[in-house]
C-alpha cells in the first residue's frame, strides 16, 4: 500500500506514513465509523432518558444488531425493577397480616382488616393470608393426638388448653375477642369447619373423660355422637362407643342384680331388657352385646337355681320356690326350671289354721262354741304362739265336738303343731284336745290340755289320705251365763316328708 500523499510505501497495518507521517485511509474510515455509532448510542439513550424514542422507528432506519442489544437490556432493567418495586409493596400488606395474625391478636388482625374497607386488593390479600391462617389451624388440629389418660384425666381442657397455646382467643372465645369480624365470604365456609373441628375435639375428648373417670357411659355415648368426619378422631368414634356400651351394660346388670338382691324381680328383668331397647335406640346393639346380655341372663338364673336347691336342702319350701321362680323369670324358655318349680311346690306347706282351707265346720251334737281361726295367744308358759286354732265350749257336755274338713287329696305326708293352754286359762279344771280322721278312719287323738299341763308337740301321719276331719272337743260350766275356757293349737300344717 502506498502513501497517497508522498507516493512511499507504506507497510501493511500501518496508521501512518513512515516518511510524511500522513495517516492512512483504513484508519481514517474505522474511527468515522466507529464515531458515527457513538453519536448514535448517545441519541439513542437521551431519547429514551426523555420518553420521545421510538425504537421501532430507529431500528428500521439503522439496523444496527448492537444497538437492538443495548436497547432491549436497558427495556429489561427497568422491567424488572418495576416489578421488585410492586412485589415489595405488596409483600408489605400481607406480612402486616400475618405479624398480627401470630402475635395472636385478635384486636391487631381486626384493626387491620377494617382500615382496610374500600380497598378490594388490600382486603383479597388480607383474605389470603387469613385463608391460609384457618387451614393451617385446621392442620394443626388434626395432627394432634392427645393420650387417653390426658383426656380421661382433663376431658376438654386439654384442646382448649392446646389452643389458646398455640393461637390465643383468635378463633376460640373463652372470654375475649376473635378474628370472627375480619371472615369474609370467601373464608366462611373454612371458618365454620375450623369452629365445628374445636367443637368437635371438645367432644371428642369430653367423652373419654365421661366414660373413663367419670363412669357415665350415657353422657359419653351423648357426646361421642357429636363428633364430624372432618375430625381425625372420627375413625375412634366407633372403638370408644364400643366401650361405652360395655360400661353401660355392666353397670346396668349390676344394678339388676341388685335389685335382685332385694326380691324386686321384675325391676331386675325390666332393667335387663331396657338394655337392648337403650343400645339399639343408639345405634350400638351388636351380635356380641346380645350374647353378652343372653349369657348373663342365663348365669342370673343359674345362680338362683342353685340358691333354690340349698333352701330345698334346708326345708325352706318358700326360699326354694322364690329363687327357682327368679330362674323362670331370667330364662322362661327352661322347661327344666318349670318342672323344678312344680316338684317344690309339691312340698309347700298346707297351713290348717287358714279359714279358706278349710272346707267346713260343723258341729256334732249340742255344742255351744265356735272355732277361730289364725289366732295369736300366749301360752300358760308365757311363750308367743302365732297362727293358732282356738275353740272353745259352753256345754257342759264333754262329748260333743265342731267337725273341721279338710281335702289334702293324698299330696301330704304329715302334720304336725303344738297344742297348749292358753295363759289366760292357765286355771281351768277343764281340758280340750282333738281327734283326727283321715278319709273317715280315727288317726291319731292328740294330748290333753289342762292346769298345769304345758303346750305339747304333736306329730301324725296322713299319708294317701284325702278327706281330714278334726274333732275339736272341749267343755264348759254350761248355761248362758257359763264361760268355756279357749283351747290352742299353734301352726298346724300337713306337709310332704322331704326326700332323703
Amino acid at each position: 500500500m502506498n502513501c497517497k500523499k508522498c507516493g512511499a510505501t507504506i507497510e501493511k497495518g500501518s496508521a501512518f506514513c513512515g516518511k510524511c507521517g500522513a495517516k492512512t485511509e483504513p484508519y481514517v474510515k474505522e474511527n468515522q465509523n466507529r464515531l458515527a455509532v457513538q453519536t448514535e448510542a448517545t441519541e439513542l439513550t437521551d431519547s429514551v432518558r426523555s420518553g420521545k424514542s421510538d425504537v421501532s422507528a430507529v431500528a428500521k432506519t439503522k439496523p444496527n444488531k448492537k444497538i437492538i442489544i443495548l436497547v432491549a437490556g436497558i427495556s429489561v432493567v427497568v422491567i424488572l425493577l418495576i416489578l421488585v418495586m410492586v412485589i415489595a409493596l405488596s409483600g408489605a400488606t400481607e406480612r402486616k397480616m400475618k405479624k398480627a395474625l401470630d402475635s395472636c391478636s385478635a384486636y391487631e388482625v381486626n384493626t387491620l382488616y377494617s382500615q382496610a374497607y374500600g380497598d378490594s386488593k388490600k382486603i383479597a390479600k388480607y383474605d389470603k393470608v387469613i385463608g391460609q391462617f384457618i387451614n393451617d389451624a385446621i392442620n394443626s388440629l388434626n395432627s394432634i393426638d392427645f393420650s387417653e389418660e390426658e383426656m380421661a384425666e382433663n376431658g376438654y381442657i386439654v384442646i382448649e388448653d392446646y389452643i389458646e397455646k398455640n393461637w390465643g382467643q383468635l378463633f376460640f372465645p373463652s372470654d375475649g375477642e376473635t378474628i370472627e369480624s375480619s371472615i369474609s365470604y370467601a373464608n366462611q365456609e373454612q371458618w365454620e369447619l375450623l369452629k365445628n373441628l374445636v367443637q368437635s375435639k371438645r367432644y371428642f375428648c369430653a367423652g373419654v373423660a365421661y366414660r373413663d373417670s367419670n363412669k357415665q357411659p350415657e353422657d359419653a355415648i351423648n357426646v361421642f355422637k357429636q363428633v364430624i368426619s372432618e375430625d381425625s378422631y372420627y375413625g375412634k368414634v366407633d372403638e370408644e362407643l364400643a366401650k361405652c356400651a360395655d360400661l353401660y351394660v355392666e353397670q346396668t346388670l349390676s344394678e339388676a342384680e341388685s335389685l335382685i338382691a332385694e326380691e324386686d324381680i321384675s325391676g331386675a328383668i325390666d332393667l335387663i331388657e331396657g338394655i337392648n331397647t337403650y343400645l339399639e335406640n343408639n345405634g350400638l346393639t351388636t351380635e356380641t352385646v346380645q350374647s353378652k346380655l343372653t349369657e348373663t341372663k342365663n348365669r342370673y338364673a343359674e345362680s338362683y337355681v342353685k340358691k333354690a336347691e340349698v333352701c330345698f336342702k334346708d326345708k325352706d319350701v318358700d326360699g326354694a320356690i322364690g329363687n327357682i321362680g327368679v330362674a323362670i323369670e331370667l330364662n322362661p324358655e327352661n322347661a327344666e326350671y318349670k318342672t323344678t318349680k312344680e316338684t317344690y311346690e309339691m312340698y309347700r306347706p298346707f297351713p290348717l289354721y287358714i279359714e279358706e282351707n278349710c272346707l267346713s265346720v260343723d258341729e256334732e251334737g249340742d255344742f255351744w262354741g265356735n272355732l277361730e281361726f289364725d289366732q295369736n295367744r300366749k301360752s300358760n308358759n308365757n311363750k308367743e304362739m302365732n297362727h293358732c286354732l282356738l275353740w272353745w265350749n259352753n256345754s257342759s257336755d264333754a262329748t260333743v265336738s265342731l267337725v273341721a274338713t279338710y281335702n289334702l287329696d293324698g299330696k301330704y305326708d304329715t302334720v304336725t303343731g303344738t297344742i297348749f293352754l292358753p295363759e289366760s286359762e292357765k286355771n281351768t279344771s277343764f281340758s280340750g284336745y282333738f281327734n283326727v280322721y283321715g278319709d273317715g278312719k280315727l288317726i291319731y287323738t292328740s294330748p290333753k290340755v289342762t292346769k298345769n299341763v304345758l303346750p305339747q308337740n304333736i306329730k301324725f301321719s296322713v299319708t294317701d289320705i284325702h278327706q281330714l276331719s278334726i274333732k275339736f272337743y272341749g267343755q264348759g260350766e254350761g248355761g248362758f251365763l257359763g264361760g268355756g275356757p279357749d283351747f290352742c293349737v299353734s301352726t298346724l300344717i300337713a306337709q310332704r316328708n322331704f326326700p332323703k
